[in-house]
């Protein structure tokens, strides 16, 4: 079973699908290669993504790595947390 239509499925009309999910057999080791895996890696992939793409600007920190502009495909290889700047009022 595809993980999008399954997630699609249990947003939109909960009950009939859990009626399904109730009558399946599934072992545990394919409940985490599965679902939960997968599903638990989409908020810190997304982060990653973002911070490499549009930074962070942090008080008291100044800015944190963002992308660079004009600087190729060299821009992706670099570490979005390494700071920029010190921040108003550090030297």
């Amino acid at each position: 079973m595809n993980l999008v239509d399954r997630v699609k499925r249990i947003l939109l009309s909960p009950q009939p699908e859990w009626q399904v999910i109730d009558d399946e057999v599934t072992s545990p080791g394919a409940l985490y290669t599965g679902y939960i895996v997968p599903l638990a890696a989409i908020g810190p992939l997304a982060s990653v993504i973002g911070y490499s793409v549009f930074g962070v600007r942090m008080p008291r920190h100044g800015a944190i790595a963002g992308p660079r502009r004009g600087a190729g495909s060299s821009g992706s290889c670099r570490m979005p947390w390494l700071p920029i700047s010190e921040g108003p009022g550090r030297s």
